[in-house]
């Protein structure tokens, strides 16, 4: 597997230790789990609905990434 960073970098797994740490502390260590099944599906929807759709990201403004394309859609209209 290859790293995200530079030879002797810190930085080659920070931002998926970073992830995987939010996801435990949101999701994984709230409740048990009956089958992997379950858990994956869970995942699934924690990804594509929250935040890929609802959670506020710095890089645009603290905007959604919903209200951040319609505001782009917008600008490019104008």
């Amino acid at each position: 597997m290859s790293s995200l960073g530079t030879v002797g970098g810190g930085y080659g797994y920070a931002v998926m230790e970073s992830f995987w740490s939010t996801m435990r502390t949101e999701l994984l260590d709230r409740q048990e789990w009956k089958t992997r099944t379950e858990l994956a599906s869970e995942i699934v929807r924690d990804l594509e609905i929250f935040h890929s759709r609802q959670r506020r990201h710095p890089k645009v403004g603290y905007l959604t990434p919903v209200e951040s394309e319609r505001l782009r859609e917008l600008q490019q209209a104008a």
